[in-house]
């Protein structure tokens, strides 16, 4: 059955009936099933053709224990109780105790043991889903020690004629389909891993390329495009729920005398690392109020940079803002470098487009402009002119 590990412990146990990994646990189990239903019948159909000769009680024993056996397995995967094990499908243990019941039905019928044999391979076929070389190994060392102990039991106890022969090529035939069951399942666990690797470089290449697509190069902020479509997203959202949401545009102040004085490298450095500064505060406000839509930060284009605040008014859009003004001003950038910036902030209206909120924003971001700089500045209507935040004294 597998010892537990730790990443399997920390594996979630109450994983509800829509998660797909459950599904496939359950869909191999229902297959496995269905095979028990076939081979019953058939040695039902051998025990009343006496090709099979068990005694009744024996056989409902055996029909018994399958059921039981079968249903502590479904119990054990529905109810999640299984992820505890290093192999949450508990394979190993199923093709096991699968083992068990056709060695049962082999050991009590020495009438016609080959007709029964053959279900040893299908019940290893089972073991291709998960099983690696040393479990098959393992499985098959299983198997053919269990048929030797009922071909001994038969000549020790019950006293029943063999031909050696005969039960030596069963074994050489038993032994040459196990180990070719383990040449092809250890085959196709390879290729299962190879594919499973495959899939991981190729979902993270996706996930760079996601990253790259919505991502700012130089700032790492999200890009322009990201930023309208998240705009967008949040105006539908918007929409339906009634929910508020602020925009807050930013530009850094005299950035051109950065560049000028210091050069373009130099302004590079000031746009990443407001952009870090920018985004760390906003992340501070997450946590700070959990129960809110993230925030979203990203580069609008040369120094102008935008933020989505969901769920927030003109005050809380003000206050992030100047906040993010104080922790500025007490910044040390190379260079000696002074960084303050000037932001307009608009709240969106219901019925009206991204642009038209854009707008405003840009308006009171030109409006604050205007004023001296280093100025918050909400829409027309909004509350109080924005406020000067000095610079902490250099050293």
């Amino acid at each position: 059955m597998g010892k537990p590990t730790g990443e399997a412990l920390a594996v979630t146990r109450d994983r509800g009936p829509g998660d797909p990994r459950l599904e496939v646990r359950l869909r191999r189990f229902y297959m496995a099933l269905a095979s028990y239903g076939l081979w019953a019948t058939i040695a039902l159909l051998g025990w009343a053709g006496d090709l099979i000769k068990m005694p009744l009680w024996l056989m409902l024993v055996m029909l018994g224990g399958v059921a039981l056996s079968n249903a502590w397995f479904w119990y054990m995967l529905r109810s999640g109780r299984s992820l505890s094990f290093a192999d949450p499908s508990m394979t190993k243990a199923q093709v096991t105790v699968g083992l068990f019941w056709i060695l049962v039905v082999i050991g009590a019928s020495h009438a016609d043991r080959s007709l029964m044999m053959v279900v040893y391979i299908v019940i290893m076929l089972f073991g291709i889903f998960r099983l690696d070389r040393e479990d098959f190994l393992q499985l098959t060392l299983l198997a053919m020690a269990g048929y030797v102990v009922v071909v001994a039991a038969d000549l020790v106890h019950r006293g029943v004629e063999l031909n050696l022969y005969h039960e030596a090529m069963r074994l050489l035939v038993l032994a040459s389909c196990l180990l070719w069951c383990t040449f092809f399942g250890t085959h196709v666990a390879q290729l299962r891993a190879a594919l499973r690797t495959q899939n991981e470089a190729l979902q993270q290449h996706v996930k760079n390329a996601q990253r790259a697509a919505e991502r700012d190069h130089l700032t790492s902020a999200y890009n322009r495009r990201y930023i309208m479509k998240a705009l967008e997203e949040e105006r539908a959202r918007s929409e339906r729920r009634h929910a508020p949401f602020a925009i807050i545009i930013f530009d850094l102040d005299h950035f051109k005398n950065i560049n000028d004085r210091h050069g373009h490298v130099a302004g590079d450095r000031v746009l990443s690392r407001f952009a870090q500064i920018a985004r760390r505060e906003l992340r501070a406000v997450d946590i700070i109020s959990p129960g809110r839509r993230r925030h979203a930060f990203g580069r609008f284009g040369g120094e102008e940079f935008i933020g989505l605040l969901p769920e927030t008014g003109l005050e809380g859009a003000r206050q992030c803002a100047e906040r993010l003004q104080e922790v500025l001003a007490a910044e040390r950038f190379e260079h000696g470098i002074t960084v303050t910036f000037s932001a307009g902030i608009a709240v969106y209206r219901h019925g009206e487009t991204t642009e038209e909120t854009l707008s405003r924003a840009d308006d009171a971001l030109y409006r604050a402009k205007n004023a001296g700089r280093n100025r918050v500045y909400s829409e027309k209507g909004g509350s109080k002119p924005g406020k000067v935040v000095h610079l902490a004294p250099r050293d």
